[in-house]
């Protein structure tokens, strides 16, 4: 995947929305597919939800602030473009991210450690998008 696809996941699309896709050429993964990569790699505890995680995100707190507003702000850096300040923004993110998640978390994967993981795909997809120009 990278800064020119979309991908959308579902379990529960209807056909029109399959054709609307298409369309737009967005790239759908059905449930059959999406089935599958949560069968394999993912048990029910370990399944969360967007709301869920952006739950556990706000409850913990970073510096004078928490998880959710750091995350937040690294979304909102995509509406302002993608270029080498906001791959830089997200870079320090991840490595924040993973410090603390190493310090809070060990053994087990938390919210920090999603968080971090959520900035190294925005790392990836920036990565990307500027290698191309």
């Amino acid at each position: 995947m990278g800064a020119d696809d979309a991908v959308v996941a579902t379990q529960g699309a209807r056909d029109s929305a399959f054709k609307f896709a298409s369309r737009l050429q967005i790239k759908v993964l059905s449930s059959g597919v999406f089935d599958a990569i949560v069968k394999r790699y993912s048990t029910e505890g370990q399944r969360l939800s967007l709301e869920d995680i952006e739950g556990q995100w706000r409850k913990v707190t970073l510096g004078p602030s928490n998880v959710a507003t750091l995350m937040e702000t690294a979304r909102l850096e995509v509406s302002k473009g993608i270029d080498f300040a906001t791959l830089n923004h997200w870079v320090d993110d991840a490595v924040r991210l993973l410090k603390e998640a190493r310090d809070r978390e060990r053994p087990m994967i938390g919210p920090i450690t999603r968080a971090f993981y959520y900035c190294c795909a925005l790392v990836a997809i920036a990565a990307d998008y500027l290698g191309r120009e």
